[in-house]
């Protein structure tokens, strides 16, 4: 096969379109990070939450990248249901806190 067609020849290094990427060697290791963490509660079932995480080990396999750090900020609106512990149809007498714990 000589991969004029434009499909890639296996063993070939020089047929078209080859990646690193059609190497199963190339996929997976093994990664280990820590995360932290601070959420807020700017309104009644309204959840703010920023992580920053930052790898402390990375054996990859293969041509991957590594990380180097990441950064979330996530908005959470809750929908409380009929059998939620937030729903506001509880009796008065309840003892159940702002967050619903």
């Amino acid at each position: 096969m000589s991969g004029f067609s434009g499909h890639a020849v296996h063993g070939n290094p020089k047929s078209p379109l080859m990646t690193p990427l059609w190497n199963p060697a190339n996929y997976g290791g093994v990664k280990t990070s820590v995360t932290l963490g601070v959420q807020w509660q700017p309104a009644p079932l309204h959840i703010l939450d920023l992580s920053v995480k930052i790898p402390v080990f990375q054996r990859l396999n293969g041509v991957q990248l590594k990380d180097q750090f990441g950064v979330m900020l996530t908005w959470y609106v809750e929908i409380p249901t009929s059998k939620s512990i937030r729903n506001l149809t509880y009796p008065v007498g309840n003892a159940i806190s702002d967050l619903g714990f």
